[in-house]
Parts: structure tokens; C-alpha cells; sequence
């Protein structure tokens, strides 16, 4: 939600930022709150008509001496060619944060600037902008921010700037236009993906009740020889290093690098539920986003599909950052849609794609045994090479009508289908799991962090 400057933080100004800027055009003026407010002192005289005549004539009078003040506190405006102004941002624009965007005014006139100006932000916000207020120094520059809160991914529009500019006497104001209408791309949450993985790797989200994980442990690739302690699995002990020290000596793994990732995205009907401002694919799409995150920073290959009733875009698996670059562009414009999804095609295209043994991860939902039958079979399959793991979204809603008494027979009613469902939906949950497959079933606001727990156990105990 755009908001008044002064609540803004102070955000990085490029250096070039006097180069650039258009001009405004006029677009009319009006009159100021003061103008009318002097207008209504011109009223006394009239109402004291009734003891002189002569009051008509000082009214009339006043009024004449008001209008000529106003006409040419509008000559001694500033004219919108001495005016520039333009829309900085602080890339990228995501989605689920406040977004800075600052507006730099750049003044070419003798005389102080003070400013009234209204961007016309994308019709995807949550609310309205407001009214800024800015002062310029004469022959200088300023800027105001606010806040952008973007209500879905994928490209949004920006309109024209819209200043109004009081005169000297502030009894009338000029109405000017910059033409800066542009389009900016919305993204995926990022920056908040990567400040989670670290949190994970540094083991500060214990406080977020996150269990700590370590990077060193029971993988598959040697890393060191350390002293034995009790606790080590007698497994690991190297025998010639304990012959040649003298001492009991363990062999100390690492998480392997190099391994395969592929996530599946699922866009269709399931996914059209909201919770809160956001949608589940919102989350699922924040979700696979911290998890390309996590695998890429540990040398692991990510592909991506994202599908619905047939695949609509596809990257095979790569390792590094630009792979990660990829994957957010991917993500940034996929859309819910209300048809149903092809679980089995989807699947079968990945897996005929992707010979070697890899982590299949899908973010979707199930609601019971019936309707998720194909699915849960499908990945069950999957299970012979690959190592499948389920991320299901829970319906909060569900979840907390539940959790409240019953009031009458209605809400019984209704509490005794949403037991049923989800006694089904853990019994669909349960044969996945039984077939050899991962299942996290969880609320979406915590699925992203969640999904990356669930990926670093994986990676720790080797199971890959």
C-alpha cells in the first residue's frame, strides 16, 4: 500500500540521476483551499447590506482585488517547463514486500518548489496512492517515496506522474502531467528466499522453531578424518588411520554436490484457493523459489516445469546462478487457472527428460483418496528411480473450522465433513508415503521454509 514519504527508508539514488527526468506539460489549474477561504471573508460585507448599501460595492470590491491576486499568483508560477520529474526503483519489484519507489523532481526555477504529487500506480495494488508532499530549494533537486505493495506477479503498469504546483501567494495551483508511464516486472520474493536459506544455514531460525541442521554429516562424499567420539557411528570408523594414529579415527562426510532437482509447479484448479492477499500458487511459487534457491547455492542441478492441463514452460536442470535467474523469470508470470491438471503427462514428460536419479518435488494440494488417486499413483511409480516428495498445501480454513465449538446443527454438519475430508486427504497422504515417497503437508505460509527443512534432511542423511 503506497504511503506518505516520511515512512519510507532512505533508498539508494543512482549517481546519473540529474541526467535524467522529462518535462512536465500543463494540464490546468486550480484554486487553493485559501483562495475559498479569503472568498468567504468576502461574503461579511454582504450580509451587512441591510445597515449600508455601500457594502455591495466594497464586496465587489474585495472580490476584484481577490481574482487579480489569484490571476497573478498564477503568471508568477512555476511553468511546467521549468519542471522535470521521474520514477526511480530499487529492482526487483517482489511480491509478499514493500517495494520502494521514489519520485525525483528536478527544479530549474528562481523560487521554491512546493509540490503535490499523485503517481498512478498499477491497478494490481492493494490501495490507493496518496497525496506526497515535496519542497524543492530553488535551481535543485528533491524526492519523495513511498511504498508499493504489488497484489500479483508478472508485468504491471505504471501511469503518468501527476504534480500540482502552488503559486507564491498559494491562492492558486497549477496542474502538470509527466509522461512517465512504464511497465516493470513483478517477481517472486527473492531476496526473502535467500535471507531464509541463510537463516537455515546459520541455524538463527531455531528461534523460529526450525530445527538447526548441519552442512557436515552423514553424506556420501568424504570430506575429513577427525578424532572418534562417542556417539559416531562405528560404521565410520577408518581403520588404517586408527592403526597408523594409535586411536580410534572416524571418516567425516559431506552433503553431495552435483545431484538433481526438479520441480513441478502445479497451476491449475487446486491452486486457486487464497490465503490471505495471496493465492496458493503465490506460495508454492515462494516456495519453489527458496528451494532453486537453497539447491543452487549447494552446487545441486535445478529444472523447472510448470504445468496445468499440458506443460507450459519447461527448464532443464542446470547448476549456478543463472539457472536461478531463469527460474525466478520463469515463475514471475505463471497465473492460476480454474481447469484441472494433467498430473500424469506432466510427470511422465519430466521424468522421460531426466534418465539419472533425482529429487521430483511437487508443489500441489490433494483433498482425498478419490480425486488424488492418479496423482498419488503417479508418484508412487516415480519412487522405483527417483526419490518423490510431495508438498501439500492445507486448506486453513479447514483447519480452523475444526478448531471452533459447534453452535448449532449446521456448523455440526459441516464440521463432520470437514473431518471426513481430511481423514481422506491423510489417507491419500499416507499411501504416498507408503509407496516410498516424501510427503510435507502444511500450512502455505510456512511451506517455503518447510520444503527447504525437508530438502537439507535430505541432503544430510544422504537419501539422495
Amino acid at each position: 500500500m503506497p504511503t506518505r514519504a516520511d515512512s519510507v527508508v532512505t533508498p539508494h539514488l543512482p549517481d546519473h540521476m540529474e541526467a535524467e527526468g522529462r518535462t512536465a506539460t500543463e494540464a490546468g489549474f486550480v484554486l487553493t483551499r485559501r483562495f475559498f477561504v479569503f472568498l468567504l471573508l468576502g461574503l461579511v460585507p454582504l450580509g451587512l447590506v441591510w445597515l449600508d448599501g455601500r457594502m455591495v460595492w466594497i464586496a465587489l470590491f474585495y472580490d476584484t482585488i481577490l481574482i487579480s491576486a489569484a490571476g497573478l499568483d498564477l503568471w508568477r508560477s512555476e511553468k511546467a517547463r521549468e519542471i522535470a520529474a521521474w520514477r526511480i526503483f530499487d529492482p526487483p519489484i517482489g511480491l509478499g514486500f514493500p517495494n520502494s519507489v521514489v519520485i525525483a523532481v528536478r527544479h530549474r526555477g528562481s523560487r521554491p518548489l512546493k509540490l503535490v504529487i499523485v503517481d498512478e500506480t498499477p491497478a494490481e495494488t492493494e490501495a490507493p496512492p496518496e497525496y506526497l508532499h515535496l519542497t524543492v530549494p530553488s535551481a535543485s533537486m528533491g524526492w519523495c517515496a513511498y511504498v508499493f505493495h504489488p497484489s500479483r506477479r508478472g508485468p504491471v503498469r505504471f501511469g503518468d506522474i501527476n504534480l500540482r504546483v502552488e503559486g507564491p501567494l498559494r491562492l492558486v495551483a497549477r496542474q502538470m502531467r509527466i509522461a512517465a508511464g512504464e511497465e516493470v516486472r513483478v517477481y517472486p520474493d527473492l531476496r526473502g528466499a535467500r535471507q531464509l536459506d541463510l537463516q537455515l544455514r546459520q541455524g538463527a531460525a531455531m528461534a523460529q522453531g526450525l530445527r538447526k541442521l548441519r552442512f557436515r554429516g552423514q553424506g556420501r562424499e568424504f570430506e575429513s578424518l577427525r578424532e572418534f567420539v562417542e556417539g559416531d557411528p562405528i560404521r565410520h570408523v577408518a581403520w588404517t588411520a586408527t592403526a597408523r594414529r594409535g586411536k580410534l579415527v572416524t571418516r567425516e562426510f559431506q552433503a553431495e554436490r552435483n545431484q538433481t532437482l526438479l520441480i513441478l509447479v502445479d497451476a491449475g484448479r487446486m491452486m486457486t484457493a487464497r490465503v490471505g492477499n495471496l493465492t496458493k500458487l503465490d506460495h508454492a511459487v515462494y516456495a519453489a523459489l527458496g528451494l532453486a534457491c537453497a539447491a543452487t547455492a549447494r552446487g545441486d542441478r535445478v529444472g523447472l516445469t510448470i504445468f496445468c492441463r499440458s506443460v507450459e514452460d519447461y527448464l532443464a536442470p542446470r547448476a549456478g546462478s543463472r539457472q536461478l535467474a531463469r527460474i525466478m523469470e520463469a515463475l514471475s508470470d505463471v497465473q492460476p487457472k480454474l481447469i484441472e491438471s494433467d498430473y500424469p503427462g506432466a510427470l511422465e514428460f519430466v521424468l522421460s527428460k531426466e534418465p539419472r536419479r533425482a529429487l521430483v518435488v511437487l508443489l500441489t494440494d490433494i483433498v482425498d483418496r478419490e480425486s488424488s488417486g492418479e496423482l498419488i499413483a503417479v508418484l508412487a511409480r516415480a519412487a522405483r528411480r527417483h526419490l518423490p516428495l510431495l508438498l501439500a498445501m492445507r486448506d486453513a480454513n479447514l483447519d480452523s473450522l475444526l478448531e471452533q465449538t459447534p453452535r448449532n446443527v449446521t456448523e455440526v454438519y459441516q464440521q463432520s465433513v470437514a473431518e471426513e475430508l481430511r481423514f481422506e486427504r491423510a489417507t491419500a497422504l499416507g499411501q504416498f508415503i507408503h509407496a516410498g515417497g516424501i510427503a510435507v503437508d502444511c500450512d502455505p505460509s510456512v511451506s517455503a521454509r518447510q520444503l527447504i527443512q525437508r530438502y537439507l534432511e535430505i541432503k544430510e542423511r544422504g537419501q539422495l
